[in-house]
């Protein structure tokens, strides 16, 4: 029987009088037959007829209305249908779906106390084979099982829904994450991963990796093949390295990262990969050196390949004599002479002028203080929170001042700046009786100037006299004692030098994040040091002495007072609303102060910075923007000498050639190795590209410190046993994936889990790895029962000379 009266067609058959072997018969083998449409098989189920049959119905008029609650399943009685309840039409669709499918309700639509309370329901009956999902009467599966007793069908439990199927992987995904202390960033990671996986089922079955393999399938498998790729790149073209040292927070060992850099060919970009990892016991421009120049010839990689080596400033790595780079460049004569990283140049720069300005620290420990107060203290951290909610301000909790983080002065001191105001009114509530009626005005202050209202007032009150009966240790008081020394009794000072600080370093911090970046910026690097330096000096120098060239810029007597601008008239930026309101002598004293600062700091800046170098200047001219006139071509002929190594007959003709070249784009704002691949496309200058390529693989950013920071990330507190050898093998493919601008999932994704080609070198290195493990293992043992011979060390004896004394090791004399 089909009822009329709903879209939704019921069928009812009298299941005591059919047998239901011959319904179904046509499906009870292994074969069942199926539908074919142009050779493509049908897969689909029996509720899916449902559609076709709906529309040889009438529609009717309206369809009563109830609630989801109301919907009650059909029961088989006296050969036809008790009670079917409808849904709001606003939920048919997508309620429809849920009953035609397979499977059951979700769990959203069986809102129940147990499930509220979170228990997990009994499993229903199984139904016999056949029979409709919404049979759910007692006494319906006794007379339907006591009719069908010799059925030899298995029974059929309706299945969960879809959507409770997806909620119950939400729920392994979480407590996946909860169980192994994962960050919760990595969830979407973790589901593509497993999607990735699931593409070949058979290969994901058969998978198995314990701790212990998967270490060994690293290091000797995937990052073996992906070193030796690397290796055999430097071979063949020319590079360069940026290394440098840092001792591990957690294990406390001494790691030299050394990186290399080249121009890709295949990916047409300069590329930046992790060479090697070295631990050193101890550090000095010999072991460095005899690390690199050991690391080079081990893998077979000429010296004649190395372009340039790019390192901080330490003594042992500069040494004008007896220093890293001095060594090198007795092996490699043919190295460039570039002045060392810039940005270690730079933050070296900052910290002199803010010594010369505040060389008492007096800025510098009160933003230490009041950040020790905020880690020591979480009540303070609240207090200090509803004060700023009052107020109407952002909530920034003060900053770590970390010396050797670049500029990180000037980020603490932006934070302590923009929250002056909430930080007195917290810091007042340490003062003493006659201390807070002397400064009240301040605090009056504050109030007028954010319209704070009668009860903000009062709640800020009650703030202060509870912190005022704050229990503290006796270090806690002193420090509080400092800090509001200097908020209140040197309030002028303070402001003074934070206003000076950020208004002064942010010329700095704006160079070093040019040059932190991944992309090529040699043509860049002249023009923005003499920019930096031009911005710099004009804030005390005269204008027409700023606008000289770079060479008059490097040789300029800077204490010359006839250059300089009247100390009244200097550069003050964000101070001079402080020195409004001081006295004459108290203002001119700052300004002098501030101008001797000017003067030390520029002069260092000549010292240290490169504003007059000759290869500079010409790698500057390798800007799209400067190519097309003939005074690019000429200026550029200047570029072969300095690469002696680099076989490039005609680059002079060819570098004219282009100027006049109607297919090369000039003026694009494409980065610098991008515009030069599409050069390259070309095939008609290739000595240019000879030389060119060497220019691309210079570094001019430190881009191994970024290296440190992972380290920090890779050897922490659970893994400080970690070898080094893993920590370079998991770093290397890192930088390989950012090499390749990809990820792991797109690197070995397959389209056909069965005909998709694979990797086939890493597959063999992956198979062999083990092989390879224990030969390593085997020579380290080796190296070291020869090394504790030679020290007279006496080893541990093993069970059979235990047993026969005779062959134990003894101590050599």
């Amino acid at each position: 029987m089909m009822s009329s009266s709903s879209p939704l067609c019921i069928y009812h058959v009298n299941l005591e009088t059919v047998i239901l072997d011959a319904i179904f018969a046509y499906e009870n083998h292994a074969w069942p037959p199926s539908l074919a449409s142009n050779s493509m098989m049908h897969h689909t189920s029996k509720p899916d007829l449902l559609e076709c049959l709906e529309s040889l119905l009438p529609q009717p008029e309206f369809i009563p209305k109830v609630d989801v609650d109301e919907v009650k399943a059909c029961k088989p009685g006296n050969g036809g249908v008790d009670k079917v309840g409808l849904i709001d039409t606003m939920g048919m669709s997508r309620f429809q779906q849920y009953l035609i499918s397979p499977g059951s309700l979700p769990a959203v639509f069986q809102a129940t106390a147990s499930l509220e309370r979170g228990e997990t329901p009994a499993i229903p009956n199984p139904l016999p084979y056949g029979v409709a999902t919404n049979v759910t009467d007692s006494l319906a599966f006794a007379s339907i099982n006591a009719a069908n007793a010799d059925n030899t069908c298995a029974p059929r439990i309706s299945p969960p829904s879809f959507k409770d199927r997806v909620s119950q992987q939400q729920a392994m995904v979480c407590s996946f994450i909860s169980e192994h202390t994962l960050p919760f960033s990595i969830a979407p990671h973790l589901i593509k991963f497993a999607q990735a996986l699931a593409s070949d089922h058979k290969a994901l079955q058969a998978l198995s990796m314990e701790r212990f393999c998967a270490t060994y399938k690293l290091t000797h498998g995937v990052h073996e093949v992906t070193r030796k790729r690397i290796v055999n790149k430097l071979r063949t073209v020319p590079f360069s390295i940026n290394l440098d040292e840092a001792t591990s927070k957690s294990n406390k060992k001494r790691v030299l990262n050394i990186l290399v850099c080249y121009f890709d060919s295949d990916t047409g970009e300069s590329v930046t990969h992790l060479y090697s990892s070295v631990e050193l016991v101890v550090v000095n421009a010999s072991t460095v050196h005899a690390a690199v120049v050991g690391k080079l010839k081990e893998d077979g990689i000429p010296l004649q390949n190395l372009i340039s080596s790019l390192s901080d400033s330490a003594a042992y790595m500069r040494g004008t004599h007896n220093g890293y780079e001095a060594k090198l460049r007795s092996d490699a004569p043919h190295l460039l002479k570039i002045d060392g990283d810039m940005c270690h140049h730079i933050h070296n720069i900052a910290r002199e002028f803010s010594t010369q300005l505040d060389p008492d620290n007096h800025l510098a420990r009160l933003l230490d203080d009041i950040h020790r107060d905020f880690v020591y203290s979480p009540d303070i951290r609240e207090d200090f929170g509803s004060i700023c909610k009052i107020l109407g301000v952002t909530d920034k909790q003060p900053k770590e001042r970390v010396s050797h983080r670049w500029l990180s002065l000037l980020d603490t001191t932006q934070i302590f700046d923009e929250m002056l105001d909430p930080l007195t009114l917290l810091y007042y509530s340490w003062l003493g009786r006659k201390d807070k009626d002397l400064y009240k005005d301040e605090v009056v202050s504050i109030y007028m100037k954010h319209k704070v209202m009668a009860t903000g007032r009062q709640h800020i009150l009650s703030i202060m006299r509870r912190l005022g009966l704050k229990n503290m240790t006796l270090l806690g008081k002193k420090r509080k004692q400092r800090v509001c020394t200097n908020m209140f009794d040197k309030r002028r000072d303070t402001q003074l030098l934070a206003k000076a600080v950020i208004s002064i370093l942010p010329m700095f911090k704006r160079f070093i994040l040019a040059f932190e970046t991944k992309r090529p910026m040699l043509h860049k690097l002249h023009d923005n040091l003499k920019g930096l330096f031009q911005e710099f000096i004009k804030c005390f120098i005269k204008a027409q002495d700023v606008r000289e060239s770079s060479k008059y810029l490097q040789d300029m007597n800077l204490n010359d007072g006839e250059k300089h601008i009247p100390t009244n008239h200097i550069f003050t930026g964000k101070c001079d609303a402080v020195l409004q309101n001081c006295k004459k002598d108290v203002a001119h004293a700052f300004r002098s102060q501030l101008k001797r600062a000017f003067v030390s700091t520029a002069q260092y800046m000549q010292k240290k910075l490169p504003l007059h170098h000759g290869l500079l200047s010409t790698l500057s001219l390798l800007d799209p923007l400067a190519f097309g006139q003939t005074e690019t071509g000429v200026i550029l002929k200047r570029l072969p000498p300095f690469f002696p190594t680099i076989q490039a007959p005609d680059f002079n003709e060819e570098v004219m050639r282009m100027q006049s070249d109607m297919d090369i784009i000039v003026g694009s704002d494409a980065d610098l190795d991008v515009w030069w691949n599409s050069v390259f496309k070309l095939k008609r200058y290739p000595s240019v590209e000879k030389v060119v390529t060497a220019c691309l693989s210079i570094f001019t950013g430190p881009r191994v410190e970024q290296s440190f920071s992972l380290m920090n990330t890779i050897i922490s507190q659970r893994t400080s046993s970690l070898n080094i050898s893993t920590y370079e093998a998991i770093l290397c493919i890192k930088y390989h994936l950012l090499a390749l601008k990809t990820n792991s999932i797109k690197l070995y994704a397959r389209t056909d889990a069965i005909f998709s080609p694979v990797d086939a070198s890493i597959a063999w290195h992956l198979q062999t790895a083990y092989t390879r493990y224990k030969k390593n293992l085997n020579i380290r043992k080796k190296e070291m029962e020869e090394r504790d011979q030679q020290i007279g060390c006496k080893r541990k004896a093993s069970a059979e000379t235990e047993a026969c004394p005779s062959f134990k090791l003894q101590r050599t004399a």
